[in-house]
């Protein structure tokens, strides 16, 4: 199913090319990464929060491949001070190990996340896997591939045959009322998988594996690619404004099912 929201001219044939050498460069260099070498600490600020080395290599080379665009970048590593809420212009958004401790850890799957936005509206999205280094992307033409061939959303209609994708980000709060909210509606669905990378499980909603995504306080660069696959796959996203800067709050379905989260 082609991205039909997608503006084409919008899309300079140079950034599409630019974006995936990016994610080709960074998925080059960890196949050649020696997890002897891996170092990690976790964030003072956030005490769920882990950071490792192999975040920061990744980011280099991304942002260094991307610089050539002269365009602003939002990623994990280096924001740029720029609000994705207020942003007008287009922007590289990045996240250059969604899942750093899947990866640390040895447990599947984490991504390198690679999209490119006009304001809040997805122009182009690249996701590579880990490990099996297969790419998922927005084509040329507004289509969702993985691995060379086209996806789509599932068919699913009914909440108890469907299943839910969720994660607790580590600024989640976990004692708000919403957090109940959030656990209550669990009883209405099926299954309900936490996978540990918000990408990944996007990734998983726009090949019709999963019929439902819902994080809160989730950062732009873990779900930018992702939801922008989706859409053109043929989902449906709601984005709300987190209480940090460039948290949000994500639904995303099928558009089968109705939209269980308001906020």
């Amino acid at each position: 199913m082609a991205f039909n929201n997608l503006n084409k001219k919008a899309i300079n044939i140079n950034y599409f090319e630019l974006g995936l050498s990016a994610l080709t460069n960074a998925l080059n260099y960890l196949k050649r990464f020696n997890k002897n070498n891996l170092d990690s600490e976790f964030v003072p600020e956030l005490p769920r929060e882990i950071k490792s080395n192999i975040d920061f290599e990744l980011n280099a080379i991304i942002t260094n491949t991307l610089k050539e665009s002269y365009l602003s970048i939002i990623s994990e590593e280096n924001q740029d001070n720029i609000d994705f809420f207020e942003n007008q212009e287009k922007v590289w958004i990045v996240d250059p190990l969604d899942g750093t401790l899947n990866f640390m850890r040895g447990l599947p799957f984490s991504t390198v996340s690679i999209s490119l936005f006009s304001g809040v509206n997805p122009l182009l999205s690249f996701i590579g896997v880990i490990p099996g280094y297969k790419i998922a992307m927005i084509n040329k033409n507004g289509q969702a591939i993985y691995a060379g061939s086209e996806i789509e959303v599932s068919k699913i209609n009914k909440f108890d045959e469907s299943v839910l994708c969720t994660g607790i980000p580590s600024r989640q709060e976990l004692n708000s009322k919403e957090n109940l909210i959030f656990i209550n509606n669990f009883k209405k669905f099926n299954k309900v998988r936490m996978l540990g990378s918000a990408s990944y499980s996007l990734l998983q909603l726009a090949k019709g594996n999963v019929d439902y995504y819902y994080e809160r306080e989730i950062m732009i660069w873990d779900i930018a690619a992702g939801i922008a696959i989706v859409k053109a796959a043929g989902g449906h996203y709601k984005l709300s404004k987190g209480l940090n800067k460039n948290s949000l709050i994500v639904s995303a379905n099928n558009a089968k099912l109705q939209n269980l989260y308001d906020n």
